[in-house]
């Protein structure tokens, strides 16, 4: 049975995320009604998270570094700046050894995706033939400085 999902949200969704990855340890503060993200002025806080325990400050960075990219992503989706294509997966399923977990794969991957309040994703779901929500490839953190920072830097600093 397959499920729909819609997408129109996906910018702020996004967005959300984004800013509870980036401020999980207090390190960095969202403010709400500036929009802006600042580092916390409790110097003490920063030093005892990155001193004391490596594997906390390992996981802090990786929390900031997926909510970047997640605000960039958001950003780049909400200006309808980014290129979003189809994943080439389609055999995945065919190599799952273990039967019990079969049916977890297919839960999973049933999901079908559309946007009826989001022209752009809708438009790019159809053209790129998405058909289930595990298709849709976004670029990494390092192809969006690559290939999006121009723009990013243009709707950032407008």
């Amino acid at each position: 049975m397959a499920l729909v999902q819609d997408i129109s949200d996906w910018d702020k969704s996004l967005f959300d995320y984004s800013i509870s990855m980036i401020s999980l340890e207090n390190i960095f503060l969202f403010e709400k009604h500036s929009n802006k993200i600042s580092i916390n002025k409790d110097k003490s806080k920063i030093y005892k998270t990155w001193s004391t325990d490596r594997r906390k400050s390992d996981l802090f960075w990786l929390s900031f570094s997926l909510g970047v990219e997640c605000l960039f992503k958001a950003v780049l989706i909400k200006h309808k700046s980014i290129q979003l294509e189809k994943k080439n997966i389609d055999n995945r399923m065919s190599h799952l050894k273990i039967e019990a977990n079969k049916s977890i794969y297919q839960a999973l991957y049933s999901i079908i995706p559309t946007s009826r309040k989001n022209e752009f994703l809708s438009e790019t779901l159809i053209n790129n033939k998405i058909d289930y929500l595990y298709q849709i490839k976004t670029p990494t953190l390092d192809q969006i400085r690559t290939k999006y920072l121009s723009i990013l830097k243009t709707l950032i600093f407008q």
